[in-house]
């Protein structure tokens, strides 16, 4: 039989003249002729089932005899090393874990372990130099990114725009390059690079323009013609161009990218003017939040278990550490009024006394507001408004270079919206505003109660507080602010959606460019709000002064709200402090009746 298979096929071997004088066959030899003609056997049959196979025969054919060999010996050491290397496999997965997909699990348990690490180091704060010791030379200097998103070089003439104005050198780089004058200037002395997002291509000449205009020591980098490309399911469904609202969303994939060189991040629009003061008080509240919170108690020991978190949670006395870690320094977009007899701002105020007689709270003390040097009964403006050195936009757009307090208007909240929460053990502030957004999908154990204003009825029938993503009233930022360690918090546990790319289904649809609007990404509604996706972190303002107030006020310079909107939404910052002022101290009253 095998002397018949060896004359049917000379694929492994032919047949060889014989001599006279037979030579022996040795042991090696009888082995290796069994090998070749088991595997012609197999190799027959799968020619009958792979009639292409009797091609590859032939061409195999005109190899030698002794190759042909060779390849089929090491071809069945292959196949023995892969059968050894699978056991091993199979056997380790069983002694790391009792279910087949263990030796995963033990991966990604230790990659979340190192994860943890290092959350743990860059989670603590402070972790950047607050500012507060200029003569610490050991710290380094707060390293903050300040990220511009423009959709427009020029303005298109809405929302009450000039059209065809060059927004780009008359607005936007004044803007950018102010702000970041006054984060270099002491005693802030942050460290400052800027990221430039724009729906434009931005030209050599343009580039070269910004460049000129930065102070020395600045990084600069671009990402021009941003707008993603998608099909618009909301206007143009079968074609495919730029999505114009998903432009607010690419900063997020800088930050990101960048998320480990950075101690603050500044995602803004390019009409906000950002001020040192600004992120000074940001940092400097973000570090006192952090500290509170790592001292507050996981519940309530005080209070019986029995009564209902509703029943647990007042607007004084200590937070959980629960509630605290969803507090988070916030600010109001305010203008300029530029001319109050064309537009002017509200006559017609809410039901609530203007209190200016304040009480300044510095270093765990009250001390009266009059024998405090530093502070006013009012506004101070020069924090976030006065413009000294941009005298050609004051020139162009009769904007003031050195408003007073009653200049200054808030057009997206009011008291109404605001309460207060006492806050005990920081010498920061005692007192903090609790600005408009949580709300749906907030967790009852998370949320932060604060005495509203409207609470003895200041607004009549009006008995509720109004919901917290009321558009004109929920106080959008034009951006928001973010240390490195707040970003990781959110992007891993206090969001509801990924805070930082990607933005997959179910939350997320297109990568967010046909689910979430402009105001979702750089408004703050996903920051402050409980919508798809969102965070719901508790903004608050420090109510420790007229000073600390003013540090939450950033400026719009593009001043075209007070001619887009009704006049009755203009309300002056400095009527909401008087206000807020009446509610503080009924709080404190009531406060002492309560407890």
């Amino acid at each position: 039989e095998i002397t018949s298979l060896s004359s049917s096929s000379s694929f492994f071997t032919s047949q060889k003249e014989c001599n006279n004088d037979k030579e022996k066959i040795t042991d090696n030899e009888r082995i290796t002729e069994k090998v070749v003609q088991w595997w012609l056997v197999q190799w027959k049959k799968s020619e009958g089932r792979f009639p292409f196979l009797q091609k590859v025969s032939a061409q195999l054919r005109r190899i030698p005899p002794t190759w042909r060999v060779t390849f089929v010996m090491i071809w069945i050491l292959w196949k023995i090393i892969m059968t050894i290397v699978a056991i091993r496999f199979l056997y380790w997965s069983a002694t790391t874990t009792t279910r087949p997909d263990g030796i995963l699990k033990s991966i990604l348990a230790s990659q979340k372990q190192q994860q943890q690490q290092q959350q743990q180091q860059q989670h603590e704060f402070p972790q950047f130099n607050s500012g507060s010791d200029s003569n610490d030379h050991q710290k380094h200097n707060t390293k903050v990114l300040y990220i511009v998103t423009s959709l427009a070089e020029y303005d298109n003439g809405h929302r009450s725009t000039v059209k065809g104005r060059d927004r780009f050198k008359e607005l936007m780089v004044p803007c950018i390059v102010d702000s970041i004058d006054n984060m270099l200037t002491h005693p802030y002395d942050f460290d400052v690079d800027l990221y430039l997002i724009t729906a434009f291509t931005l030209k050599p000449e343009r580039r070269s323009y910004i460049e000129d205009q930065l102070p020395q020591g600045v990084g600069f980098q671009v990402w021009d013609d941003a707008c993603p490309l998608g099909y618009d399911k909301r206007e143009h469904k079968d074609l495919l161009g730029d999505v114009t609202r998903a432009l607010a969303r690419q900063h997020r994939y800088v930050i990101k990218d960048k998320l480990h060189n950075y101690d603050i991040f500044l995602p803004f629009e390019d009409d906000m003017l950002v001020k040192g003061a600004h992120v000074q008080q940001y940092l400097d509240m973000t570090a006192e939040l952090e500290r509170l919170t790592n001292e507050a108690p996981e519940t309530m020991p005080d209070v019986p278990e029995t009564e209902s978190p509703t029943t647990k949670m007042k607007y004084f006395g200590q937070m959980t550490r629960h509630q605290m870690k969803r507090l988070i320094p916030g600010f109001i977009r305010v203008e300029v009024l530029l001319n109050e007899t064309e537009h002017g701002a509200q006559s017609q105020l809410a039901p609530i006394d203007l209190d200016y007689d304040f009480e300044i709270y510095a270093n765990g003390k009250y001390h009266p507001s009059s024998h405090h040097h530093d502070d006013k009964a009012e506004i101070d403006p020069s924090f976030c408004c006065h413009i000294p050195n941009l005298q050609n936009i004051a020139a162009a757009g009769k904007t003031p270079l050195r408003p007073t307090a009653s200049d200054v208007i808030i057009w997206e909240t009011r008291a109404e919206a605001l309460s207060l929460r006492h806050v005990a053990h920081s010498k920061l502030f005692q007192w903090l505003i609790l600005l408009p957004g949580p709300g749906k999908r907030e967790k009852l154990d998370e949320k932060v109660f604060g005495y509203w204003s409207g609470r003895n009825g200041a607004y009549g029938q009006v008995d509720k507080k109004p919901s917290g993503g009321v558009p004109d009233l929920i106080a959008q930022q034009g951006g928001w602010m973010a240390t490195r360690g707040q970003l990781m918090r959110l992007d891993e546990e206090l969001c509801s959606g990924n805070f930082l790319p990607p933005y997959n289904e179910p939350l997320y649809y297109e990568d967010g460019q046909q689910s979430m609007n402009v105001e979702f990404w750089s408004g703050g509604y996903q920051f402050f709000t409980g919508v798809r996706g969102g965070c719901n972190m508790q903004r608050v303002i420090s109510f420790a002064s007229p000073s600390d107030f003013s540090k939450h006020l950033l400026y719009h310079m593009a001043n075209n709200k007070q001619k887009q909107l009704p006049q009755k939404r203009m309300l002056r910052a400095q009527d909401l402090l008087g206000q807020m002022n009446t509610v503080l101290k009924q709080a404190q009253k009531d406060m002492i009746s309560e407890g």
